[in-house]
């Protein structure tokens, strides 16, 4: 959002509220043993795990591990000169709109590594608020009896702690999802037992990573041109395995291939394929890659419990119709976030001093996944709707931040005028589009009543996820439409119809005199060259496409 801020507005007057002490967001803050990209299939090879406009992402292997992806993230941000507008250590209390001044006023507190009592508290104000907060960054505690009665180690997936030893460690891991699937293979290779509690099993796919080879990485680090038609074809090729949330046959095919993994890896063992077995079609949760996921569970110092949890001893943990409680040194949860709690504990208050809890009392929902009703110019990044299981949601993402750049840039322009415009969704289109989102997931894997997801609320609705492929949410945010929206102007014209937004950058050609670009144009040079040479004897055509 910040980078299109300066490549498409041109324009430096931003602010980047960061709670943590660094950059990188939740590729900062997951830093567990054998995390890394872990969408479907290649949807998680570096050339879709990266911005459009620097697809210079090289890895050692197909799958960026975390480091990688991390280390991509800080060198963009300094490429960028980022850092300089970020306010490290730093929350938001609240945000409240004040009408009469047509400006946020957002009260945050800067967080002192000296106590709280060194804390500082005060208020940034501004013409467009933005929430970048995302879908996954608070970590989810399951509410378990007497969890804090344990006196070993208790530790979140997303809250690491490397001070702690793993070696030998009789170790409980609770979760079976994304982050439990990549971090109990890790663990197996340092305790000496490993319990696995499992509420529900996943639909697992070999991931079949691979070494990029040294020869392919310069390729890539050096020909821009066959970096983006990689790409391309990375995102066409991903686009299909959309085909599994909308057709019953689809998603029948993905559980077979699961299955046939399963039985391949843990042949002898049909006990423990029962248990690892989903009773729900593949694609209505995140659908897991692993190699070694499987035959872990599978080794001796490994247990797989599917009992429910009753409660935690100060020693272990306690399952149902078990009289004695399983002791353990570190208690691990790998149970994700809370996804659908978008914009947790904070407080934004919009026009009338209607708050963002009472828009959202009935789920949250969000014009297009981004803009929200009675807020002024107010916008959300990865918001309602706009989740994606088949391909990376950096393509929403990129979307979403030229549309909202557009935007910024109208109120801005005015605010350089001594003017002001107020821009706000109409209640009756935030209504119409998300009665057609609604209709839409209930034709697709995602709204399966046998299914419960971090993608829908305990009330069974779908907050989280789009229901369409990537590139039909690119389609419908090329433009926008002005009259979705009331522009209240103040001294300013009100804006009216459609604007293109879609060509406003040059996005993915910054680097356009790469090496490959110029072995390109060289090649058709010579050929050129050679025709004209030719052409003393012969009559030739070349085509130049």
């Amino acid at each position: 959002m910040a980078i299109n801020l300066i490549r498409r507005n041109k324009t430096q007057d931003f602010i980047i509220i960061e709670k943590n002490s660094r950059i990188g967001g939740t590729w900062d803050v997951n830093n567990y043993p054998g995390c890394c990209a872990d969408a479907s299939t290649r949807t998680a090879h570096s050339l879709l795990y990266c911005y459009s406009f620097d697809l210079n992402f090289v890895c050692q292997q197909e799958y960026p591990s975390r480091d990688e992806i991390y280390a991509y993230l800080v060198r963009v941000a300094k490429r960028w000169e980022l850092l300089k507008h970020i306010r490290f250590l730093t929350t938001v209390e609240n945000a409240i709109w004040n009408d009469d001044e047509k400006r946020w006023w957002i009260t945050v507190t800067r967080h002192s590594n000296k106590g709280r009592q060194h804390n500082r508290e005060y208020i940034i104000s501004s013409t467009y608020l933005i929430s970048a907060v995302g879908q996954l960054h608070v970590p989810a505690i399951p509410n378990i009896p007497d969890l804090n009665d344990f006196k070993g180690k208790l530790m979140h997936s997303a809250q690491w702690d490397d001070s702690v030893s793993l070696n030998k460690a009789k170790i409980a891991v609770i979760g079976t999802g994304a982050s439990g699937v990549q971090l109990i293979p890790e663990l197996a290779k340092l305790a000496s037992q490993l319990t696995v509690f499992q509420r529900s099993p996943a639909w697992v796919l070999p991931r079949s990573n691979s070494a990029i080879s040294r020869w392919k990485r310069l390729l890539y680090r050096y020909m821009a041109s066959l970096r983006q038609r990689r790409r391309v074809e990375l995102l066409h090729a991903q686009e299909l395995v959309h085909e599994m949330v909308v057709d019953p046959s689809v998603s029948n095919v993905v559980g077979d291939l699961s299955l046939n993994l399963m039985s391949n890896q843990i042949p002898t063992n049909p006990n423990l394929c029962t248990k690892l077995t989903p009773s729900y079609p593949a694609g209505c949760k995140r659908v897991i890659l692993s190699d070694d996921y499987f035959p872990t569970l599978n080794e001796r110092h490994v247990r797989l419990e599917t009992k429910p949890i009753e409660r935690i001893t100060d020693s272990g943990i306690l399952v149902v119709d078990e009289k004695k409680a399983e002791t353990f040194d570190i208690i691990i949860f790998a149970t994700g976030f809370r996804t659908t709690e978008f914009l947790h504990n904070l407080n934004v208050i919009g026009l009338e001093g209607r708050s963002l809890q009472d828009i959202w009392r009935k789920g949250a929902r969000a014009y297009l996944g981004m803009t929200v009703e009675s807020l002024p110019n107010f916008a959300v990044l990865y918001g309602p709707n706009t989740n994606l299981s088949h391909i990376s949601v950096i393509l929403m993402i990129e979307a979403q931040a030229r549309y909202i750049s557009a935007m910024v840039d109208t109120v801005q322009a005015t605010e350089a005028l001594g003017q002001s415009i107020v821009v706000v969704p109409r209640a009756t289109r935030v209504e119409e589009y998300n009665t057609e989102i609604k209709s839409r997931l209930q034709q697709t894997v995602f709204a399966h009543p046998g299914c419960n997801s971090w993608y829908k609320t305990q009330e069974g609705v779908v907050t989280n996820n789009w229901p369409g492929t990537a590139v039909e949410y690119q389609e419908r945010l090329a433009v926008l439409d002005w009259d979705d929206y009331e522009s209240r102007p103040f001294g300013a014209t009100r804006k009216k119809g459609k604007e293109c937004i879609s060509d406003k950058a040059d996005d993915g050609k910054i680097e356009v005199w790469d090496l490959g670009g110029w072995i390109y144009y060289v090649g058709i040079a010579t050929l050129v060259a050679i025709g004209m040479s030719l052409s003393k004897h012969y009559t030739i055509g070349i085509a130049i496409t």
